[in-house]
């Protein structure tokens, strides 16, 4: 859940009716192209390391060197040294709960343009929304959130989309 509301915070600086209001970035365009990569690169590399995280903890340790390399340079691209099987990975699949946030983030994002409009973070309403949402704490997981700002769980389409949609 922190995760998820701190993605929402952070992301601020990828929306394009926020940034012109408080920054004085010349190139919009080309940064905004940045952040989308930046974001895709993360993605990858969390689902990456869950699909290795998701090996190591099912098999012996022998040969998840190269299953490590293997999987995260098939899924990004560049070449990883095989000595980080181990250190590269987070205790609890902690790389789950990140893919987890970065999903309730983006429902909560569209939830918030929903109700409050595009420039949902100049509202008080919107404030107030979010306090309530914070209120409960943990008391939640991210799937429970998700049903209560009204979706069925926690679904990828709209990160997906929003993904396809930056990019086409």
């Amino acid at each position: 859940m922190t995760e998820a509301y701190a993605f929402l915070f952070e992301y601020l600086v990828h929306n394009e009716n926020w940034l012109p209001k408080h920054t004085q970035i010349d190139c919009l365009n080309e940064y905004l192209d940045f952040a989308c990569l930046n974001k895709l690169f993360f993605l990858r590399r969390y689902g990456a390391k869950l699909s290795y995280e998701l090996k190591l903890h099912r098999n012996s340790l022998e040969g998840m060197d190269e299953m490590y390399k293997t999987i995260l340079e098939e899924s990004l691209k560049f070449t990883h040294p095989r000595s980080h099987y181990l250190s590269d990975v987070d205790d609890g699949f902690y790389c789950a709960q990140y893919l987890r946030a970065w999903i309730l983030e983006t429902q909560l994002r569209a939830v918030l343009r929903d109700k409050f409009g595009e420039e949902w973070f100049n509202s008080l309403e919107a404030g107030r929304f979010l306090k309530e949402l914070w209120f409960k704490g943990q008391k939640y997981d991210a799937a429970e959130i998700a049903e209560i700002l009204g979706y069925d769980g926690l679904n990828p389409k709209i990160l997906i989309r929003e993904a396809e949609q930056h990019f086409h």
